[in-house]
């Protein structure tokens, strides 16, 4: 909604604006997300809490962080400031990339803030427990962040990360198992920084800019480099297990001696 058409709500009214969405809502819960910071409603002389149909859409959006992403309210507080700050304030819910979505394939978008979310999201959207994602944990599989209260948050990666180590493991492979791939990764990941650590140093923001998509694009490419030899290598290690390959692999070509 846009917030040009003056039109003013008293929080009874908005409770009831929002009561289909969240049954539960009530007057001191909207008094406590404003107490958080979450809206600052203006005041009438008589000092009654009047809410514009921006605050009324920042409301139901973090009342749907809150409830379906598990978000704690200093990271929706962060993430409504900055859509405030970008002009998306009033876009709704689906403006964050919901829990447990995985980009599309070689997609990398780096230099952007992400939301983070709490454990209980995480197991909520992978469809996994507890105790699996601190196995995910103990593997280095993923390793969340801990904020200033001390509670462990986790990037929309890293649930993708779970998501699909959590549909692994009921194929019978052991996250354990798990733990020499995301080893591998470490070192695909030092490529990375041995490349672009320079280049993003580069002063200058249109410089900087330049440089977050190039390593982007070097990220995609080697991203997608990396699975296509693994499929290459699961190949012929099937053609071998299964006597269907047609012809052996070249033998490797020695580096040559200097």
């Amino acid at each position: 909604m846009s917030d040009t058409d003056g039109t003013r709500y008293r929080i009874g009214q908005v409770c009831d604006l929002l009561r289909e969405e969240f049954p539960d809502v009530s007057i001191s819960k909207l008094r406590f997300l404003q107490d958080k910071g979450i809206v600052e409603p203006e005041r009438t002389a008589g000092g009654y809490r009047m809410y514009s149909t921006r605050d009324v859409e920042a409301l139901r959006t973090a009342l749907h962080m809150q409830r379906d992403q598990f978000m704690p309210l200093r990271v929706i507080r962060e993430e409504l400031r900055r859509r405030l700050d970008s002009g998306a304030a009033g876009s709704g819910p689906a403006a964050v990339r919901p829990v447990g979505t995985m980009p599309v394939a070689g997609e990398v978008r780096l230099g952007t803030e992400e939301p983070l979310v709490s454990a209980e999201a995480v197991v909520r959207a992978a469809n996994v427990d507890h105790d699996f994602l601190d196995a995910c944990r103990s593997a280095d599989i993923v390793t969340g962040r801990r904020d200033a209260e001390g509670l462990v948050l986790y990037t929309p990666d890293e649930v993708g990360l779970v998501a699909l180590a959590g549909a692994l493991a009921r194929l019978g492979l052991d996250v354990r198992h798990l733990r020499q791939a995301a080893t591998a990764m470490g070192r695909q990941g030092a490529i990375v920084e041995q490349y672009a650590s320079a280049l993003l140093r580069a002063p200058g923001d249109a410089t900087h800019e330049r440089a977050l998509r190039t390593v982007e694009t070097l990220t995609s490419q080697l991203a997608e480099f990396l699975r296509i030899a693994f499929v290459r290598d699961v190949k012929l290690m099937t053609a071998r297990a299964t006597g269907t390959g047609r012809t052996a692999p070249a033998p490797r070509v020695a580096a040559p001696l200097i």
